[in-house]
C-alpha cells in the first residue's frame, strides 16, 4: 500500500494509507494493482503537497486511471483530457 513511502516519513505513509481506503470505498472491486498505482501516482509529489489534495481526490485519480488503462486495447495508446474544475489549476491530460 505505502511501500514507495520513505522510511521514517509517517505523515505521508499515513496520507498514502488514508488514500489506499478511500480508494478501497470508490472502487471495491479493482485489483491490487490499483493501489499500486496510486502509490506511484503519487510518488513524485512532495509530502506537503499531498497533505493539501483530499484522500477521495487522489483515490478517483487512481482509479480513473486505472480503468482507463484497462480499457486499452494492447498496442494501442488511450489519451482522456479532462476540462480544468473548478478552483485553481488546470485541465488534466492522461495518457496510458
Amino acid at each position: 500500500m505505502t511501500d514507495l513511502a520513505p522510511l521514517g516519513d509517517t505523515v505521508r505513509q499515513e496520507l498514502l494509507r488514508t488514500a489506499a481506503e478511500a480508494l478501497d470505498r470508490l472502487a471495491p472491486d479493482l485489483p491490487p494493482a490499483a493501489a499500486r498505482l496510486l502509490d506511484l501516482l503519487h510518488a513524485g509529489v512532495p509530502t506537503a503537497e499531498l497533505a493539501a489534495i483530499p484522500a477521495e481526490a487522489a483515490a478517483a485519480a487512481a482509479a480513473g486511471l486505472f480503468a482507463l488503462a484497462q480499457e486499452r486495447p494492447p498496442g494501442t495508446a488511450r489519451i482522456r483530457v479532462l476540462p480544468p474544475g473548478p478552483g485553481p489549476g488546470g485541465g488534466v491530460v492522461a495518457a496510458v
